[in-house]
């Protein structure tokens, strides 16, 4: 029930250091929430730096801190990044990001 945890959240955090898809990250802007989330590949895809959420380095914890720190500070940012982000939900801006999922293949297991 991602509502539940989106409709009361402010912001969305992924510090990941790979991601399959990023579908929460959609998930996020479709309640306006913006992310804060590591620059790469899937999530690069799904969070536009500055426009929807921040997007900060693989493992840097600095970053991350300073990237939770600015909108937990500025209210204004953080309102216009998950305007927009609500904004490229509906508009379907995403296109490209779900695209790259469904020509996503997950490889066949091996039967014993």
């Amino acid at each position: 029930n991602p509502e539940y945890y989106f409709s009361g959240a402010d912001v969305f955090c992924i510090p990941s250091y790979r991601e399959g898809f990023g579908t929460v990250v959609l998930e996020a802007a479709a309640f306006g929430v913006p992310t804060i989330g590591t620059n790469i590949l899937r999530l690069k895809d799904a969070i536009k730096d500055g426009e929807t959420g921040i997007l900060v380095a693989r493992k840097s914890i600095d970053e991350l801190q300073l990237a939770m720190e600015k909108l937990m500070m500025d209210h204004d940012l953080r309102y216009r990044l998950g305007r927009n982000s609500l904004s490229a939900s509906v508009a379907g801006i995403y296109f490209c990001a779900i695209s790259a999922a469904a020509s996503y293949r997950v490889p066949k297991v091996a039967k014993d």
